[in-house]
């Protein structure tokens, strides 16, 4: 029944949810009483050839229920290929999901994807986005905090390399009183790649004793890569708790003469320093399978020698 698709994920300001729309045919519904406990894992092929892929996901997790959801992103063959999804997320009373994105992609290949998100009273949504590879690749999350109490924790790290354009958008609505949101962004940009990120915070009116935190750290490991980074906060009354930030750096160079000091050469140290930055945040991911398969893309994203993987764990 395609009656509940559109009721979390509106279609006005969103061309990538109405062209989802457009091209629907069916799509796959996940309820939390089905799962039984267990994570739910979804394959998303992308397909070379004009138009590419539509998907949609729609995920129900009713009252004081559970539910985990990884979403995997990849292409067939070497041409060029466009996977556009659109996932919407259905919080209850008290429930609890948690989704995971990882972006895997070949060097031709497009993604695109919306995930919205609506939470009941004392409901809570984890997200993780996990973007390693791709030639473009836009992640937008939407998320909207209806109930009171309800919260949510929103994580990503995007690895660019090469020519890649790598695009985080997400947006937080506090809609109700004694809401937080919790956001933690890093990239890392080689080459001549493109990282980005914005990240948009409302209160609203009436969301009070609501408290949000925001931060997008990045890593810039040649002359030629960029990122834009913007946070935005949005707040329409006083009663409430707010910070946002961001950086943009290289190495430390100080830090690369202290780890050459204590015996490491060069490739060794740089190594070391790339890797505390981006296990940190993989280390959040919440399963092991998914942070050892992280791990080793990353190491062969940013040329890493397969040696450290071992050690630096």
């Amino acid at each position: 029944d395609l009656s509940e698709l559109g009721v979390i994920a509106h279609l006005e300001g969103a061309p990538l949810v109405a062209l989802s729309m457009r091209s629907i045919e069916d799509a796959l519904v996940i309820r939390s009483g089905d799962a039984d406990g267990r994570p739910v894992e979804i394959i998303h092929l992308g397909t070379p050839g004009a138009g590419g892929s539509h998907t949609r996901v729609l995920v129900k997790a009713q009252r004081s229920e559970e539910l985990m959801v990884v979403e995997h992103f990849a292409a067939l063959g070497s041409d060029p290929s466009w996977s556009n999804s659109v996932t919407e997320v259905s919080v209850g009373d008290n429930a609890k999901v948690c989704h995971i994105q990882i972006l895997h992609g070949g060097d031709e290949a497009h993604r695109t994807g919306n995930l919205s998100v609506e939470l009941g009273r004392d409901g809570a949504f984890e997200s993780h986005v996990v973007s390693l590879g791709g030639t473009i690749g836009r992640s937008e999350i939407q998320v909207r905090l209806s109930g009171k109490g309800s919260h949510c924790d929103l994580t990503g790290l995007y690895v660019a390399a090469g020519k890649s354009v790598l695009d985080n958008y997400t947006e937080i609505e506090h809609l109700a009183p004694h809401t937080n949101s919790e956001e933690d962004y890093r990239g890392v940009m080689s080459d001549k790649s493109i990282g980005g990120f914005v990240g948009r915070v409302l209160i609203h009116e009436g969301a009070i004793k609501s408290e949000t935190h925001q931060l997008n750290n990045n890593l810039l490991l040649s002359p030629s890569a960029v990122v834009h980074t913007r946070p935005q906060l949005e707040i329409d009354n006083d009663d409430v708790a707010a910070t946002h930030g961001s950086t943009v750096g290289q190495l430390d160079e100080n830090a690369l003469f202290y780890l050459a000091s204590r015996g490491l050469n060069k490739e060794q140290a740089r190594a070391l320093m790339i890797w505390a930055f981006v296990k940190a945040q993989i280390d959040r991911l919440p399963l092991e399978s998914l942070k050892h398969l992280c791990l080793e893309r990353v190491a062969e994203r940013l040329s890493l020698s397969d040696s450290w993987i071992g050690e630096l764990e």
